[in-house]
């Protein structure tokens, strides 16, 4: 026992362990407790390409938030540390009510559709398929030697924090955001993705402190993180031209790219790599 609490009480000053204090600090929000009227109301007035448009975002958004908080069970249990492995029982409990909060408004605005029709195959493949590969990857990995756990650990955090919440779930912010302030609506839903990008935030920072942390114990897993993101880059163009089909308030689809790179961007800034030269 005595050793299990020195454990404990020397990871405190850690950068999980002070994601973890945050975490139960700040991640108290409640998805039941947001108002919704005034959607429901927003609802009743926008027309067929507008409700579109927003049911295909938050579909995406639903389950991927689903997809992701099955799978953070084997992330959990692959952690080496005590630190990273409280850090990630909050994000767990955060990845639950990021999916009850897109459940939750569309039973409040009166929608009833099966939202797996809005999963086209790219979607599928790097928000459930390839997420399920990477977590079995990460069972397999847990008892055999160090170093193939943080390479499966390497690939996995990069694909959950480095490209769905890193780089496509922030394209999809950006897009239901433009909407509803050009249109002035949706204020129930726009205060539910307010607190689920501070959820995010420290997610994202998590892993990408984790991935830091790799290449300083490895330099060869630049090499890894680089091969997960250029598997996925295409999925930003395509993620551009599915939310922006139909575009009924005009999302400029300039300005929707460059701020998608500049979370790709962002994402290699804080691993600390470059961003690796075109081909």
């Amino acid at each position: 026992m005595a050793g299990k609490l020195a454990t404990v009480l020397d990871v405190t000053e850690t950068k999980p362990f002070d994601l973890y204090q945050k975490a139960k600090q700040f991640g108290k929000w409640d998805p039941q407790k947001i108002d919704f009227s005034k959607d429901a109301q927003d609802w009743k007035r926008l027309d067929a390409d507008e409700k579109e448009q927003i049911r295909k975002i938050c579909s995406l958004f639903y389950h991927g938030e689903l997809s992701v908080h099955e799978n953070l069970a084997m992330y959990f249990i692959a952690m080496p540390r005590f630190d990273q492995k409280a850090f990630l029982t909050t994000q767990m409990h955060e990845e639950a009510k990021h999916a009850e909060l897109f459940a939750y408004f569309f039973q409040s605005i009166g929608e009833q559709f099966d939202t797996s029709t809005y999963m086209i195959p790219e979607f599928v493949s790097v928000l459930e398929a390839d997420l399920d590969r990477r977590s079995r990857a990460l069972l397999d990995a847990i008892n055999g030697p160090d170093e193939e756990r943080e390479a499966a650990l390497v690939d996995a955090v990069t694909h959950y924090m480095g490209v769905v919440e890193g780089l496509l779930a922030e394209s999809g912010y950006y897009a239901l955001e433009e909407m509803a302030k050009r249109r002035g609506i949706l204020p129930g839903l726009m205060e539910g993705i307010k607190q689920l990008r501070i959820d995010e935030g420290r997610h994202i920072t998590f892993g990408m402190d984790f991935l830091k942390e790799a290449i300083e114990r490895n330099p060869a897993c630049v090499e890894r993180i680089n091969a997960v993101f250029d598997q996925y880059l295409a999925n930003i163009h395509i993620t551009i031209s599915y939310v922006l089909d139909p575009n009924p308030v005009g999302i400029d689809s300039d300005k929707f790219l460059e701020y998608s790179l500049q979370q790709y961007r962002n994402r290699l800034e804080a691993i600390g790599i470059a961003e690796p030269a075109a081909n």
